[in-house]
């Protein structure tokens, strides 16, 4: 296992949370889970609204947009319209909602400056799950076949890398 991956990854997710708030102000208070929790950050927001967030660092994709949308590319072709997310990480951005009433947010942050927020709470569409796939784990530094949910990137917030509001979430 490569720990060092995994913490470098951490602090730059948690750099561009604290980052994008400097900027946007959607938090008041900004708190760092442990390392490898499955929860990155909790926030406190206007009117004492409490959050469970999961961060990503998408190092090899851009999110751009075309006369359909926003869709991503990474620099080897490839293109979408949905993001991953990790099954066990979902179910717990859900549960803290269930049971400790934080809102859960998946926030994006990808190369070219971009950023994208899911409030799980308020998805239009059905989050799909992917069919088997081989993925190679640069921290555990192995293939792992695993299923993903794709939450569309047209159903999040999205931020230019100015960090300017460019699309509410529907």
């Amino acid at each position: 296992m490569d720990k060092e991956f995994f913490d470098k990854n951490e602090d730059i997710c948690y750099s561009k949370l604290v980052a994008f708030n400097n900027n946007n102000h959607y938090f008041t208070n900004i708190e760092r889970q442990p390392p490898k929790s499955e929860i990155d950050a909790m926030a406190t927001g206007a009117n004492n609204s409490t959050y469970a967030i999961e961060l990503k660092w998408r190092e090899k994709y851009d999110l751009n947009k075309n006369n359909n949308g926003y869709y991503i590319e990474n620099d080897k072709g490839f293109t979408g319209d949905t993001i991953f997310i990790e099954s066990h990480k979902l179910t717990s951005l859900y549960l803290s909602m269930v049971y400790d009433h934080r809102l859960p947010l998946y926030i994006n942050f990808f190369k070219n400056g971009y950023t994208t927020v899911h409030n799980l709470l308020t998805l239009n569409k059905k989050p799909e799950q992917s069919k088997e796939m081989k993925i190679k784990s640069k921290g555990y530094e192995k293939f792992e076949i695993a299923k993903r949910y794709l939450l569309p990137i047209d159903d999040s917030a999205i931020f230019d890398d100015k960090n300017n509001l460019q699309q509410r979430q529907n």
